[in-house]
């Protein structure tokens, strides 16, 4: 293919109008100039035709990309580049021309930043040849590849195919644009600032010499990006590729190994694109399911999602949510986790309920719950349970009252939670609108058995020779209560669960959870049950798992690190008086606990002050900010401290 005019490709209306599309579909942020992407459309039909002649002319200069810095999941700092979004404009009508032409060039076994490919097939494709026997894994791990790429030799790579000395020009420009750190400008004399919308094809330019280079040896690998893995079949050739393969990236590539972080292993000891790798027996090949850090990573989110003091509606909550497992699915999909998704499913579920039991417990919502029924056996039924500071029962009777009161209700905005029950159910829902702070519910059958059968009373209670007094009724009617609960779990849940498959002791931790969500404790601590020789508990059959135990005391102690949270913010503005237990080291600031703070169990309180204290001082603390367990204050008033 002739590359000797490809600017004029590149200035042509249609390839510019792509380019434009592009740039605004993927938004990104302003770069050293200001410019938002929504501006760019405004910014081209003025300048559009001047900058088009600047890239002809070779008068174009790029202007330096602002410098954003991203945490690592490992701890460290990812430097990201921002382009302006003119240059970003600039650079992907220019990637738009050259990718067809290296891709042409580039390996199959190449799978990021190209057009068709992703981090799922490059899975797939390292499955097959790990289950092919190549089961020895050889790990490179490239070192802050994008900061460290040599520009003469990517240059002298780009000039191999690409003979329009314009193109090359434009390139070696957006190369050595510079860097604002904190409005202080810096020569780019290596790398290519990861953030670019060129970069992505620099760094495969770069990365296919070790492409051929791989290929020539004969080796089975997948790279994605600056990530490859080499599959091997024993450990002695695992090692010799390593030391090979080394020595080509540094001498002849120019880029730097991490030593520390590259590695020689088995598929179960291996994360690669955010997938592990595991051994099914029964199916007797290497599969891949989410990495345990990928796990973490979208436990962590979720949490933040479903934070009980994030100030957002549930139904904000939930949308966001159900923007992360939809991502996160799709992603990892290709991947064993059916238990696991069942698992976070739980998870995700009681999260949600938290968020539900919070917002019911703030004093703005309170008596704001509605329960319809019908007639005052009914009531009686539904108050001996339901009675609560925000729960109303009321009385009516026939489908035409219910639909009459809703439309009253509906006009009351107290009112957020509405249950219809009984078989007005049945004769009105398909007439009432879908709405989030609706619930119906049937429960006819339970309220019949329990205050209406004489059945009950008699076959059941006398059948079993158990006298009729009231204990009795309690008992029968707790059994029923649960049986609601699982029919209103099924309702809300679109799921069948029967008594076999939700087993009562999931109810009663999730209201142990509800319980501990709606008193705060200040303090809370919590143990999973250890049986005791000669103790009766240890007798009894149906002994909860340990780990159903260690996971149901983790849930407590997550939720009450929340209430820990709320309380701890509630407590900014208040004061308090201290005693300080001993100065952070270099720091103008002491450790202190309140009356409350038990030494090793409790939180502690940061003061920050000037005046030198000692330990076992008093002070006045006034509280301004908090910290998960801990709180942070200063001295109310620094002339009123005892020794």
């Amino acid at each position: 293919m002739d590359t000797s005019s490809l600017m004029e490709q590149i200035l042509s209306s249609d390839n510019l109008n792509r380019a434009y599309l592009q740039v605004v579909r993927n938004k990104g942020a302003e770069g050293v100039d200001g410019m938002k992407y929504t501006e760019l459309k405004e910014h081209l039909a003025k300048n559009g035709e001047i900058i088009k002649e600047q890239l002809r002319t070779r008068k174009y200069k790029p202007q330096p990309v602002r410098r954003v810095e991203i945490p690592k999941p490992d701890g460290g700092i990812r430097n990201l580049g921002v382009p302006t979004v003119t240059d970003r404009f600039v650079q992907q009508a220019i990637a738009q021309v050259l990718t067809p032409i290296y891709e042409e060039q580039f390996h199959e076994h190449s799978y990021g930043f190209r057009p068709n490919r992703c981090a799922q097939q490059a899975i797939l494709t390292a499955l097959d040849m790990m289950n092919d026997g190549y089961d020895w894994i050889v790990d490179i791990d490239l070192e802050k590849f994008f900061d460290t790429v040599n520009h003469d030799k990517l240059m002298t790579l780009i000039g191999k195919t690409i003979k329009d000395g314009d193109v090359i020009s434009i390139i070696r420009k957006f190369l050595v644009s510079g860097i604002m750190v904190d409005d202080e400008y810096k020569e780019s004399v290596i790398g290519t600032p990861q953030g670019g919308n060129l970069s992505p094809l620099l760094a495969n330019i770069m990365l296919n010499e070790l492409d051929k280079e791989m290929e020539q040896r004969g080796l089975n690998f997948v790279r994605y990006a600056d990530d490859c893995i080499i599959m091997v079949g024993s450990e002695m050739s695992a090692k010799r590729v390593m030391r090979n393969l080394t020595k080509f990236i540094e001498e002849k590539l120019g880029l730097k190994v991490n030593m520390t972080k590259s590695k020689v292993d088995r598929p179960n000891g291996l994360k690669y694109l955010g997938f592990g790798f595991f051994f099914d027996i029964r199916a007797h090949q290497y599969k891949a399911k989410p990495h345990a850090k990928s796990v973490e990573k979208f436990k962590a989110r979720m949490k933040q999602l479903t934070c009980r003091s994030w100030g957002v509606s549930n139904a904000y909550k939930m949308q966001k949510l159900n923007e992360l497992i939809r991502g996160w699915i799709n992603y990892f999909k290709i991947g064993s986790m059916k238990h696991l998704c069942r698992e976070m499913d739980k998870h995700i579920r009681y999260r949600l309920r938290m968020c539900i039991w919070k917002q019911w417990k703030t004093p703005q919502n309170k008596d704001k719950v509605l329960v319809l029924v019908e007639g005052k056996p009914d009531r009686s039924f539904y108050f001996r349970f339901l009675k609560d500071d925000v729960v109303i029962i009321k009385s009516c009777g026939g489908s035409q009252c219910i639909i009459e009161l809703r439309a009253e209700i509906e006009l009351k905005t107290k009112i957020t939670a509405i249950v219809i029950k009984d078989s007005d159910f049945a004769r009105v829902n398909g007439s009432l609108e879908a709405n989030e702070n609706v619930f119906y519910s049937d429960a006819h059958d339970y309220e019949m058995m329990c205050l209406k059968s004489a059945y009950l009373r008699q076959n059941l209670l006398y059948g079993y020779c158990l006298p009729y007094d009231e204990a009795i009724y309690d008992f029968v009617f707790e059994e029923l209560k649960l049986l609601s609960y699982i029919k209103w779990y099924n309702y809300t849940n679109h799921s069948s669960y029967v008594l076999k498959n939700l087993p009562l002791s999931d109810l009663t931790h999730e209201e142990m959870m509800q319980f501990v969500n709606d008193i705060e404790f200040d303090r809370l601590g919590c143990f999973a049950y250890s049986a005791e020789e000669d103790t009766p508990a240890a007798t009894f059959t149906d002994q909860v798992p340990q780990e159903l135990k260690e996971i149901w005391r983790d849930d407590i102690m997550e939720l009450q690190s929340e209430v820990c949270a709320d309380l701890a913010e509630e407590m900014i503005g208040r004061e308090l008086y201290c005693m300080v237990e001993g100065k952070v080291a270099d720091e103008p600031a002491y450790i202190g606990r309140t009356y409350k703070d038990a030494p090793g169990v409790d939180g502690y309180i940061f003061i920050q002050t000037g005046e030198a204290l000692m330990s076992g001082d008093f002070v006045k603390v006034k509280v301004t900010g908090a910290i998960d367990y801990d709180l942070i204050g200063e001295i109310a008033d620094a002339d009123e401290f005892t020794e």
